[in-house]
């Protein structure tokens, strides 16, 4: 958002008088809720570091971990994007309800 403030600024001063150019909807909205889930990113990455390095029995062995991690997310999109199709988490999950007839 804040790259585009440069040029809101410059459009709305060609605007006539009478009109302006706000920032609201659903960029006001996203800008609102992802301000508290960044206040707690450095808290869980230090709890996620914490408890893998106990899990691996030292820094060493949970750095490969985090390492590796992104590999695991290159191979999961080289299957999903041939195949060209959605798998929404609700979708994945509506598949696994074979119980509700």
């Amino acid at each position: 958002m804040a790259d585009l403030s440069g040029q809101n600024a410059t459009f709305t001063a060609t605007l006539p008088a009478a009109y302006k150019v706000v920032v609201g909807g659903v960029v006001e909205n996203s800008v609102n809720s992802q301000a508290p889930i960044a206040a707690v990113v450095p808290l869980m990455l230090l709890v996620t570091l914490t408890l893998t390095m106990i899990r691996m029995l030292g820094f060493r062995l949970a750095f490969i971990v985090f390492c590796a991690a992104p590999l695991g997310l290159i191979g999961v999109v080289a299957a999903l994007v041939p195949s060209a199709r959605r798998r929404g988490l609700l979708r994945s999950w509506a598949s696994w309800r074979w119980w509700v007839p």
